[in-house]
């Protein structure tokens, strides 16, 4: 069988993904692209320690131009669909970063590449898949906890500390212009792939920043940004995308998914990883389980992939190999999106195209609706080729270049004004390559 060509697009982020490919005998990777040397460089080590030789670019036109079938987008987030379009317009599969578009026109235009070309699309959203979310879809799929009634998703990661080594001090970069629930993914995609619901309306607040994001640092927009979503089938989804101070590396990555016959939750800071109660004949009473969840699919290649990566502390970072890799969520996006192109069963655990966009417009309405006071907004369903073209000059977003007269802000009343002098400061500091536990002052 003819191996599967993949190039990467991203070697930071990108690096994981690669990893994953590796473990699979039907995968060969072929190219890398980076800007960034030091993020090319480290794409070298990890491939020369697996004996394999990629092409490394710099430039996306002579990347573009490689021989491969498929592509990994891990390039920046608000950059992910119009490279995404291109390349399915040339035959290319993708496997994308999170959130898929910036604005409701790139939502159309991926779908319809997607469709027009035939091609393989799916989003690499990695908390769909640890142990236990990807435990929960199990659960939910046997009908343990009934229809989703309510549920909750928080996505809390105080990223303050790498601030300046992700943006160098570049005012325009996207970690300094998006607006709160922008990255919501996260906190709702989870949510939405275990129940098989679909978003059509959704309500957003904001919290004041008092100190939550790093303004000191360039930061232009404003606090958290909290979502409340109405499901397809009556329920509700709460997703919160914050920046809250925990102590260090203690992320709050927890979902809870209350059913008509049950509750399932996860305990990420906690002993065990999943519950699950199950009311059973009598109201009140029931069954409680807490437990380890174990793999249920491609369990072998995980604990590869896992083994691997740990092998090799000088390319994975300590911070990423705590996390387990998001509880071995990084090694199914992968896996999924070459089952999919190979045209088998569990490829159907891919996030497509469709659920893709599903996610990401909730981040995009969900600021519409804070915007315009908290009131809430539909979510458009453009599987519906009949209201696509309602949308097509949709191109609101904090991107100037991207939205011309479109533009919004980056919080409501405008965005936090920030001095030229931060950001040279925060260019010093990327130069000097302070490792990001270290932290930086706030007073400096």
């Amino acid at each position: 069988m003819n191996k599967i060509k993949v190039g990467a697009f991203g070697a930071f982020r990108g690096i994981v993904l690669m990893q994953s490919m590796l473990v699979m005998p039907e995968v060969e990777l072929v190219a890398v692209l980076d800007k960034d040397i030091n993020a090319l460089n480290m794409a070298k080590r990890m491939a020369e320690t697996v004996g394999i030789q990629p092409a490394y670019y710099t430039d996306f036109e002579e990347f573009f131009k490689h021989d491969m079938d498929a592509v990994i987008l891990s390039n920046f987030a608000t950059e992910h669909a119009p490279f995404a379009v291109r390349l399915m317009n040339s035959g290319r599969h993708v496997m994308s970063e999170v959130p898929a578009c910036e604005n409701v026109a790139q939502c159309v235009e991926l779908i319809e590449a997607a469709e027009k070309n035939g091609v393989v699309y799916t989003m690499a959203e990695n908390y769909c898949y640890m142990d236990d979310t990807f435990e929960m879809k199990r659960r939910y799929e046997l009908g343990d906890i009934g229809e989703i009634s309510y549920a909750e998703g928080a996505y809390i990661h105080d990223q303050s500390s790498q601030h300046p080594s992700k943006t160098k001090g570049d005012p325009d970069h996207w970690r300094n212009t998006i607006y709160s629930t922008f990255y919501c993914t996260h906190a709702v995609n989870p949510l939405l792939f275990i129940s098989d619901t679909r978003p059509v309306q959704v309500t957003g607040l904001e919290t004041p920043t008092m100190g939550l994001v790093p303004h000191d640092l360039g930061y232009k927009g404003g606090g958290a940004g909290i979502l409340m979503v109405r499901l397809n089938n009556g329920g509700v989804v709460r997703g919160i995308v914050a920046g809250f101070k925990r102590e260090p590396w203690a992320d709050n990555i927890n979902y809870t998914i209350y059913g008509t016959k049950g509750t399932m939750e996860t305990h990420a800071i906690h002993d065990h990883n999943i519950s699950v109660y199950i009311e059973r004949e009598k109201f009140g009473h029931g069954t409680k389980e807490d437990y380890y969840p174990k793999r249920f699919i491609a369990a072998d290649e995980a604990e590869q992939f896992l083994k691997e990566a740990y092998s090799h502390p000088d390319i994975f970072t300590k911070t990423t190999l705590s996390g387990q890799f998001h509880r071995c969520g990084d090694f199914y996006p992968g896996y999924f999106f070459i089952q999919k192109i190979l045209g088998r069963q569990e490829g159907k655990y891919a996030v497509d195209v469709y659920r893709a966009v599903d996610a990401s417009l909730c981040g995009i309405m969900a600021y519409r609706s804070i915007l315009n006071g908290g009131s809430p907004v539909d979510i458009p369903d453009l599987r519906d080729k009949n209201i696509r073209d309602a949308y097509r000059g949709d191109i609101a977003c904090t991107t100037k270049a991207v939205a011309g007269d479109q533009l919004i802000p980056s919080r409501p009343g405008g965005n936090y004004e920030v001095d030229p002098a931060v950001y040279e400061y925060v260019r010093k500091l990327a130069e000097q390559g302070v490792p990001a536990e270290h932290g930086y002052r706030k007073e400096d």
